[in-house]
């Protein structure tokens, strides 16, 4: 649900890079093994000299497929129907978190406008260029800024600021 809580797609298998659209798939991936193809040919595929095994499959955009190196059968025989899956992913903690903010109203920013956006308020706020040279109180007000300026909520704060969680629960309850 990564994708889906950071305002990427709706559902979990319309992220082209995860895991949501290898499970309970009605037909095989368009791919090749990496077997297949000769050293050269993998490496210009791949844009690297890093061995991998051979069964990992590459799609037809020239990345590895998630349905090599996830127990793809393993969490299907958890699950054991895509219906059961979808449930237990709608009713997730990070799911129900994200109705009650919609509930709120509150607008909804992508992780990607957040992080951009981190390098302008530090010029603006403090005249420095990145958030790993500020201070404790500096940091305190960039978290603050963030919040108030994107209603951004605290695990969206630790994602696009890269502080631990305590350090911006301490930051949002200080006075």
């Amino acid at each position: 649900m990564n994708p889906v809580a950071a305002n990427i797609c709706l559902h979990p298998s319309a992220y082209r890079w995860g895991t949501g659209r290898s499970f309970f798939r009605v037909s095989p991936p368009k791919a090749v093994r990496l077997g297949s193809l000769s050293i050269n040919a993998a490496r210009r595929l791949l844009h690297s000299k890093q061995s991998l095994p051979s069964d990992w499959l590459v799609g037809e955009d020239g990345y590895i497929l998630p349905e090599s190196y996830v127990p793809v059968k393993l969490v299907e025989s958890i699950f054991k129907t895509p219906r059961r899956m979808n449930y237990y992913l709608q009713n997730s903690s990070k799911a129900k978190r994200r109705r009650e903010l919609q509930e709120n109203e509150l607008p909804s920013f992508r992780d990607q406008v957040l992080y951009a956006a981190i390098p302008d308020l530090c010029r603006s706020l403090f005249g420095k260029n990145d958030a790993s040279d500020l201070n404790d109180e500096q940091r305190q007000e960039l978290v603050r800024q963030i919040r108030r300026r994107f209603s951004a909520d605290i695990h969206q704060i630790v994602r696009v600021t890269s502080f631990s969680m305590e350090d911006v629960a301490r930051f949002l309850d200080a006075p």
